[in-house]
């Protein structure tokens, strides 16, 4: 084939035989191959259109395998074991120890919204003090970092110069970030991560913690959907 070394006899084309190629590429006679053989260019033209016509078969059928096995892995039954709070609360104060040694950072909280929207209430920490978290819960409309965190804005203070202004609820602290604990469809409250000293949060450790985020909200999800299917009457 072309592009390979040929035999002895043959030996790969010279540049005369692949002008003659080129020249002849367009007649109907059809050009010559290495071995001196004259290809039927009008076969050849149909051979490649059989050819562009498997390779766009192969493709249509390589996304309508994956759009099936998409369509499987939403319809196969989900056999949810039942989570007792105790459990829900280790597994979400698991994501929060995760954070913080992944961080490098001393502690973390996740504040989640009343059913009125109009307050904050700790229900998970990882490294407050007892007296933290025994805090009464905070009134949103005075949270003025959460606040901008639920609108979409990730809230990275890096020294405690502007925690008084923006209202950090744990301001013992030397550095913290804020960012949403949401859904799609829902604001459900606000992760935050407290370091004890003075830091530039990079935007990779930003990010980081905006996944943490999205895994509480995962969690906290899951629970309240497992809470209305049990609900629904049988």
């Amino acid at each position: 084939m072309a592009g390979q070394e040929g035999s002895s006899d043959s030996g790969p084309l010279d540049l005369d035989a692949t002008s003659m190629v080129a020249a002849e590429g367009l007649s109907d006679s059809g050009p010559l191959d290495q071995h001196g053989h004259r290809c039927d260019w009008s076969a050849a033209c149909d051979l490649a259109q059989h050819l562009a016509g498997l390779l766009n078969e192969l493709g249509q059928a390589s996304s309508a395998l994956r759009d099936v096995r998409v369509e499987l892995a939403l319809s196969a039954p989900v056999y949810a074991r039942p989570i007792t709070e105790s459990q829900l609360g280790q597994r979400i104060e698991g994501v929060l120890r995760a954070g913080v040694e992944a961080l490098d950072c001393q502690a973390a909280a996740m504040y989640l919204l009343d059913e009125e929207t109009s307050r904050l209430h700790l229900r998970a920490s990882w490294g407050l003090s007892k007296q933290s978290v025994k805090a009464p819960p905070r009134e949103l409309e005075l949270a003025i970092a959460d606040l901008e965190a639920l609108v979409g804005h990730a809230v990275v203070l890096e020294n405690d110069a502007l925690f008084e202004l923006w209202n950090v609820p744990e301001p013992q602290f030397g550095s913290a970030v804020c960012v949403p604990i949401s859904t799609p469809t829902t604001l459900l409250g606000t992760f935050w991560v407290y370091c004890s000293q003075p830091r530039d949060f990079i935007d990779r450790e930003t990010n980081l913690i905006e996944i943490l985020a999205g895994r509480l909200a995962i969690e906290l999800e899951r629970e309240l959907l497992l809470r209305q299917e049990k609900s629904r009457p049988t």
